[in-house]
């Protein structure tokens, strides 16, 4: 049996979860596979975010240039709960919920060093090169540790 794309990707649907205050309708939430950042994910030939691929099932087109969330649940699916909009317009949106939260050191999900690595950097004597190969990291990576142009919090 060959099942569409929308009923492939809605048995991955769970539409009782939570009621959104202000919407006052239920996210429908991702099932299948959900990245670390709390994105659903859904394979359609390449893999793409699951609220995509919803907006086209929808629309007939995939959000542009962005699909951004009015419930802030990333893995809300429902498109009521959508909106097209920018870069920007996601940035402005984030800043006017107080969603926007730093992620220095080791709570950056892209931290290569622990703080304990950072400090010790900074105090060796070795090349910039030698502290490279010995933490794993790039070149480039360890000079702007070493000129607090990363980890400067520390």
């Amino acid at each position: 049996m060959n099942l569409t794309l929308s009923q492939r990707f809605y048995r991955h649907v769970n539409k009782k979860g939570p009621i959104h205050p202000v919407l006052k309708t239920r996210c429908w939430v991702w099932t299948a596979y959900i990245r670390p950042d709390g994105y659903g994910v859904f394979g359609n030939g390449k893999r793409d975010y699951a609220h995509r691929v919803a907006w086209y099932i929808n629309y007939g087109k995939y959000p542009e240039p962005c699909g951004l969330h009015k419930c802030d649940n990333r893995a809300c699916v429902r498109t009521s709960h959508m909106f097209e909009g920018t870069d920007g317009d996601n940035r402005r949106d984030m800043l006017a919920k107080g969603r926007y939260k730093a992620q220095r050191g080791e709570d950056n999900i892209q931290a290569k060093l622990t703080e304990a690595a950072v400090l010790e950097i900074r105090k060796h004597k070795l090349s910039i090169r030698k502290l490279a190969f010995k933490f794993g990291v790039s070149y480039n990576c360890v000079r702007q540790v070493i000129t607090r142009r990363k980890w400067g919090h520390i």
